[in-house]
């Protein structure tokens, strides 16, 4: 245990008074507590004042040093902007085909459009479009919902691009400036099937936004399915149901959102027919199979772990298609998983203007 002692001469000890002797022991106790606690912590012994008053000193000279630096430093020319006399590097025009903004992007034209039934049928070098929100754009992670079409149809070569963007609702897709919309990222793709999720955001409206919900998904599937995106026909579309939420011990999802979710499905089921067009409910079997005890699907009560990917794109998969969904290999799913991570860097580049 250390301790710390103070140099108090012998003599002036031998004058004090019982009292004083008192006071004077109990100072000394009061020292060693301070030694053998404090000092340890900071590391700085009593006798090293001035050596901790250089080094305050130090520190404010370093700091001034570093202002005066910085002052130079701002008066100088930003060197980013200095023109180094060189020629500029070449240019490959190539690369100007990868750009599609809002401004120049092309548009599809319009076209009778066509009635879509379940179960879907594929056909042959099918581009399929998945569009929406977090729900298939997190699916891409995964790869598990086309490692199932691409093993059940290999004899179709289908292509399928993930053009979803998490928190877009159907009359709210917020973008970069000139970033080409939803309806000229198909046009690019030449999507001939389109799966459309939508719902869960609006949701959070509650029944005062069930109308507004209503026409807004009809005006978007109505514009939607008379547009060639492929260049000739109309696509065929399947709307997507949200998910249900799942109740986890640090949050009940399902508790406090599941209701409200429910109603907009059957808003969507509604203006699906009306409409023509496919509708994949998703919601009933994941809110049945969420329920379970001892697994968790989402990471947060909304948004799917691979398990919860993996039931959802099972449900999806054998709701559209009506036959049993294949287990699905694992080495497969990564290089589909790996080439979404590429196309998403296309589609969404870290630096669009």
């Amino acid at each position: 245990m250390r301790r710390l002692s103070l140099p108090f001469p012998s003599t002036a000890a031998s004058r004090l008074c019982a009292p004083d002797r008192f006071r004077f022991t109990i100072f000394n106790m009061m020292v060693g507590l301070l030694t053998t606690t404090i000092l340890p912590l900071t590391g700085v012994p009593v006798n090293a004042q001035e050596t901790t008053q250089d080094g305050i000193q130090n520190k404010v000279q370093k700091r001034s040093k570093k202002q005066n630096a910085r002052q130079t430093a701002d008066a100088t020319a930003d060197a980013k902007n200095t023109s180094t006399g060189l020629p500029d590097p070449p240019r490959d025009p190539e690369l100007a085909s990868f750009g599609i903004y809002e401004n120049t992007a092309p548009r599809a034209t319009s076209t009778a459009p066509v009635i879509t039934r379940l179960p879907l049928e594929l056909q042959p070098g099918d581009r399929i479009a998945l569009i929406g929100n977090a729900l298939l754009e997190r699916s891409g992670q995964f790869g598990n919902l086309e490692a199932m079409i691409q093993q059940t149809f290999p004899e179709k070569k289908v292509t399928l691009r993930h053009l979803a963007w998490t928190a877009d609702e159907v009359d709210a897709q917020p973008r970069p400036d000139n970033f080409a919309d939803t309806f000229q990222h198909l046009t690019h793709e030449k999507a001939d099937v389109i799966f459309a999720a939508y719902g869960f955001n609006e949701s959070f409206a509650g029944d005062e936004g069930l109308e507004s919900f209503r026409q807004s998904l009809t005006r978007f599937v109505s514009e939607l399915k008379t547009k060639a995106f492929n260049g000739h026909s109309a696509p065929r579309i399947v709307l997507v149901s949200p998910i249900a939420n799942e109740n986890l011990p640090s949050v009940a999802a399902a508790d406090l959102n599941n209701d409200a979710i429910k109603r907009y499905v059957d808003v969507m089921r509604e203006v699906a027919v009306q409409q023509n067009v496919a509708f994949a409910d998703v919601f009933r079997e994941t809110s049945e199979q969420f329920k379970s005890l001892g697994s968790d699907y989402t990471i947060n009560g909304i948004h799917l772990n691979q398990d919860g990917d993996r039931f959802f794109s099972k449900t999806l998969f054998e709701t559209v298609f009506r036959v049993q969904a294949p287990e699905v290999l694992p080495e497969l799913a990564e290089l589909i998983a790996d080439k979404n991570r590429q196309f998403f860097r296309r589609f969404r580049p870290l630096n669009t203007f």
